[in-house]
């Protein structure tokens, strides 16, 4: 009864079986002692053990729907051949992957850990969907060259972590929300396109590429020193932030990759009396929202440390800002103005 099993006998080997998948289990030792009811019936203290008993490891064999089982096969104990699966994975189960090229849709609120997304996969989460990731002992979120899109709502367990290796993307088509933290591997991918009017939490990490594309964005959007990227080592592209809005994001950083302007305004500033921002390269476009501005709008000192600067295509950088302040820019290596660029 209350979940307990007494077992007794006597021998230094007991062999337990057929115990339920993924169940946590805990185990406690007694030396029996006496029968007369006066004394203890043991003279030493409980030796307890807890562990949990293997789970299987599951696989897509084709493309569709999470739910559906037919997608599904599993490895019995993680271990031996493969078999077609009776149920869908859940974060009891071991090891969840996608497969290399595979399409699999979440279309149910769910829980998961220890989820492998292959090269060429892609997992999406359907608008609406609530989508839990839960802590295990291993990497609960890893991606090989393949594509997690989040369209629904995302939660993290505080001590999960992921890996987004070599060519991975990640899709944040959800307004607000959270990023998973992550180490984001060359060529890899973060692409923020779901922002209405909340800033996502969690920006503050090292990553790869970085892309801000939100068309239906409405709100200004202002990025604090603790909520943006803090290292950007191949390109970060600030492309679309609705047709009336702005970015504002407070310049303290020293990316070792590029910065590429394509929204309508993007305002950089420091919340210090003196600030510096220092990028590789620089490329101020303009798309069909027209001028793009990126300016120093503080009354603090702003440095603009840059190797090559390229303004094309009515793009505009100025950097006066909108008040009283001092801006240097830095150009060590190629200025290049044209189409209408204008400083």
């Amino acid at each position: 009864g209350n979940g307990r099993v007494i077992y007794k006998g006597s021998g230094t080997n007991i062999a337990l079986s057929n115990l339920p998948t993924g169940t946590n289990f805990s185990i406690a030792f007694f030396e029996f002692n006496s029968y007369d009811y006066d004394v203890p019936c043991y003279n030493k203290s409980a030796y307890t053990y807890s562990f949990s008993s293997p789970s299987d490891c599951y696989r897509t064999i084709s493309s569709g729907n999470w739910e559906d089982t037919l997608i599904w096969e599993k490895q019995l104990m993680c271990v031996g051949g493969w078999v077609p699966a009776e149920e869908i994975p859940s974060f009891n189960s071991s090891t969840v992957t996608i497969s290399e090229g595979h399409q699999v849709l979440i279309n149910e609120d769910i829980t998961l850990d220890e989820l492998i997304i292959d090269k060429d996969a892609v997992l999406t989460i359907d608008a609406g969907i609530n989508v839990h990731f839960n802590y295990a002992s291993l990497k609960d979120l890893v991606v090989k060259g393949g594509t997690l899109v989040n369209n629904g709502f995302v939660t993290y367990h505080e001590s999960v972590l992921a890996d987004f290796n070599e060519g991975s993307t990640y899709i944040h088509n959800q307004d607000g929300g959270k990023l998973p933290t992550a180490t984001w591997g060359d060529n890899s991918n973060c692409n923020i396109t779901g922002i209405i009017e909340s800033v996502p939490t969690n920006l503050k990490q090292d990553f790869y590429n970085f892309l801000w594309n939100c068309e239906g964005q409405t709100a200004y959007i202002g990025f604090d020193d603790n909520n943006f990227p803090q290292q950007i080592r191949g390109v970060a592209e600030f492309r679309k932030a609705g047709a009336s809005s702005q970015c504002n994001f407070n310049a303290l950083r020293t990316w070792t990759g590029d910065l590429i302007v394509g929204c309508k305004i993007l305002i950089m500033t420091t919340t210090t009396p003196t600030g510096a921002f220092t990028v590789r390269d620089l490329n101020i476009v303009a798309n069909s929202e027209g001028q793009r501005v990126l300016m120093n709008n503080s009354g603090n000192t702003l440095t603009l440390n840059i190797r090559n600067l390229t303004i094309k295509d009515n793009g505009v950088l100025d950097y006066n800002g909108i008040q009283s302040n001092a801006t240097t820019v830095n150009v060590s290596g190629d200025l290049t103005i044209n189409t209408g660029g204008k400083i």
